[in-house]
């Protein structure tokens, strides 16, 4: 049971402060798998994406929107002059182009259909 000030709190503040425990955690826990997937990433000199090459640039980050909040994303950037840039750890985590995850994407679709 939780107290406040020596008084037991109410089961609605107890679930509250659960429920943003939880999604700090659950937050934290994608932060943690986001960097252990860039540390696995192998960074070459260049990679080939539909028969052009690619220079490795630098290390690139982006946000991503989860059901637990935002993280940020590491992974190598690797450019062509006059084609732009690509960064395969994308295309092997499946993160969609918005920042928004998957799973954000599909609730918001199911609250306008109730909407």
């Amino acid at each position: 049971m939780s107290k406040v000030d020596g008084v037991a709190s109410s089961v609605h503040a107890t679930e509250e402060q659960l429920w943003i425990g939880m999604l700090g955690l659950g937050r934290s826990l994608m932060q943690l798998h986001f960097e252990a997937c860039h540390e696995a990433e192998v960074v070459q000199d260049s990679v080939e994406v539909n028969g052009v090459s690619y220079a490795y640039e630098r290390v690139s980050q982006r946000g991503y929107v989860s059901l637990f909040g935002e993280v940020q994303v590491k992974r190598a950037y690797y450019l062509k002059a006059g084609q732009g840039g690509v960064c395969p750890l994308d295309a092997v985590l499946s993160l969609p182009e918005r920042c928004y995850s998957d799973s954000v994407q599909e609730r918001l679709s199911e609250l306008t259909v109730w909407v």
